[in-house]
C-alpha cells in the first residue's frame, strides 16, 4: 500500500494505490486499486490507464471538491473489471490493512530498528507467491534467486514466522530435488535462468544458509524435513568432494566450511552413529586449515561481508578479522569501479561491524543507510540485508 499527498496551488489530493489481499496463505487477486481522495480545494483528477485492451486510456474527474472521491481500478489478466464504489474501495482497503497486520502477528522481534524490520518482512511477504514460496527478487526482476529465499526461510525460523518460513522451504524443496550445483536463479515456473555464460551456479552461501535451516526448529511436517535433509545431504557430499573449490574464492571456503560443519551437527544430532557427518567434518577441519592462508591475498569482494562472521575466527583481531576490516575500507562508499555500493552489500557491511564488536561504527551506518533511502531498493537482497543488519544490532548493548 502506497500513500501520496499531491499540494498544488488550488487543491490538496490524497492518493492511495493498493492491491487488495485476503491475508497469509492466500495470493492477491490482481487487483491494483487506487482511491483518490480531494482532501482541499477544487480538483480536476485524471487517473492514466497503461496497458491491457479494453481498459479506457484515462479515467477523468472534473471539478472534484474537497471530500469527493475517485476510485480507478486495474484488474489482473481475464478478470472482469466492474466499477467499485468508493464505499467498497474503503472497505477492501480496511480488509487489506488488517491482513498485512495479522502476517507479522507472530514477529518474535524486539531489537532496534522495528518498523523498518516489520516493512521489509511485509515487502518480503509483497514479493512471494502465496501458493509456491517463489521469493522474486524484485519486482522488475521477476525471478527466484536461491540465495534470496534461503536467506529468507533462515531469518522466518529466527523469528517466529513458521508460516511464511514454510512456504519459503516448499520452494526449496523443489529445487533441491536437483543435484548440486543448483543454479543461482529459476523463474517462477522452476526452470534454470540462462544468461550469456550458461546457467550461473548458486553462491555457497545459499548453502550455508540452508544448513542453517536444518537446525533450527522445523515448520513442516515430517516427510517435508526429510526432504530437506535428503537434499542437503547432497549438497554436503558434494561440497565434501572439492566442489570445483580450485577456483573458489575466501567467501566460498568460508561458506563451505559453514555448511559442512552445520550439516555435520544436524547430523549426528539426528544420529549419533551417522556414518556421514565424520566425512563432512574432516573435510571442514580440511577448509579450516587451508583458510588462514588465503586471507592475506584475498580480494576485497563484497560477498565476504555476508559470510566473514561464519567462520571460527569471526570477531576476533587475527587474519580474518583484518581481511573483514579490509573489505569494510573498501566497499566503505564506493566500489571498485568508483560505483557506490549496492544497499544489500552496504547493509551486509553493518553487520560485519556487529560481528566485530564495532558497536557504534555499526550505528552509525545503520542510521546512515535508513536516513539515505537505502530501505527504497524493493529487491529481497535489500530487505533481506536490512533485517539481517538490524537483528545483528540487536546482539549488541542498548
Amino acid at each position: 500500500m502506497a500513500r501520496t499527498r499531491l499540494t498544488g496551488p488550488a487543491a490538496t489530493v490524497e492518493v492511495v494505490d493498493f492491491l487488495p489481499w485476503a491475508g497469509p496463505g492466500t495470493r492477491p487477486p490482481g487487483r491494483l486499486v487506487r482511491l483518490a481522495t480531494v482532501l482541499a480545494g477544487t480538483a480536476d483528477l485524471t487517473a492514466e490507464v497503461a496497458g491491457g485492451t479494453g481498459r479506457p486510456a484515462s479515467v477523468v474527474a472534473a471539478g472534484m471538491v474537497a471530500g469527493q472521491r475517485q476510485v480507478v481500478v486495474v484488474d489482473g489478466p481475464g478478470q472482469e473489471g466492474r466499477p467499485l464504489p468508493a464505499g467498497e474501495a474503503d472497505d477492501l482497503l480496511a480488509r487489506t490493512r488488517t491482513a498485512w497486520r495479522a502476517h507479522l502477528r507472530d514477529l518474535a522481534y524486539d531489537g532496534f530498528h522495528p518498523t523498518a524490520v516489520r516493512r521489509s518482512l511485509l515487502t518480503l511477504a509483497a514479493l512471494t507467491d502465496g501458493t509456491t514460496g517463489a521469493l522474486l527478487h524484485s519486482p522488475t526482476e521477476p525471478v527466484c534467486r536461491l540465495l534470496d529465499v534461503a536467506r529468507a526461510a533462515d531469518l522466518e525460523l529466527d523469528l517466529g514466522l513458521l508460516d511464511e518460513a514454510a512456504r519459503h522451504l516448499g520452494w526449496l524443496l523443489g529445487a533441491l530435488d536437483g543435484r548440486p550445483p543448483l543454479p543461482a536463479a529459476s523463474t517462477l515456473g522452476g526452470e534454470p535462468v540462462e544468461g550469456e555464460g550458461g546457467v550461473a551456479p548458486a553462491p555457497l552461501a545459499a548453502y550455508a544458509s540452508l544448513a542453517g535451516c536444518l537446525r533450527r526448529d522445523r515448520p513442516t511436517g515430517d516427510a517435508e524435513v526429510g526432504r530437506l535433509g535428503d537434499g542437503m545431504r547432497r549438497v554436503a557430499d558434494w561440497l565434501a568432494a572439492g566442489w570445483g573449490a580450485e577456483a573458489s574464492t575466501v567467501a566460498d571456503d568460508l561458506a563451505a566450511w559453514h555448511a559442512l560443519e552445520a550439516m555435520a551437527g544436524a547430523a549426528t544430532a539426528e544420529d549419533p552413529l551417522d556414518m556421514d557427518a565424520p566425512h563432512w567434518h574432516r573435510a571442514a577441519a580440511q577448509l579450516e586449515e587451508w583458510l588462514p592462508d588465503g586471507f592475506d591475498g584475498a580480494a576485497p569482494e563484497p560477498a565476504l561481508l555476508r559470510v566473514a562472521w561464519l567462520g571460527p575466527w569471526a570477531g576476533t583481531a587475527d587474519p580474518a578479522g583484518l581481511l573483514v576490516q579490509r573489505v569494510l575500507d573498501h566497499w566503505d562508499v564506493a566500489g571498485d569501479d568508483g560505483e557506490v555500493a549496492a544497499p544489500a552489500a552496504r547493509f551486509a557491511a553493518v553487520e560485519a561491524l556487529a560481528a566485530l564488536a564495532r558497536w557504534d561504527e555499526a550505528h552509525e551506518r545503520m542510521e546512515s543507510l535508513l536516513s539515505a533511502g537505502a530501505a527504497g531498493d524493493l529487491s529481497a537482497a535489500t530487505q533481506l540485508g536490512l533485517i539481517r543488519a538490524a537483528r545483528a544490532l540487536s546482539a549488541g548493548p542498548r
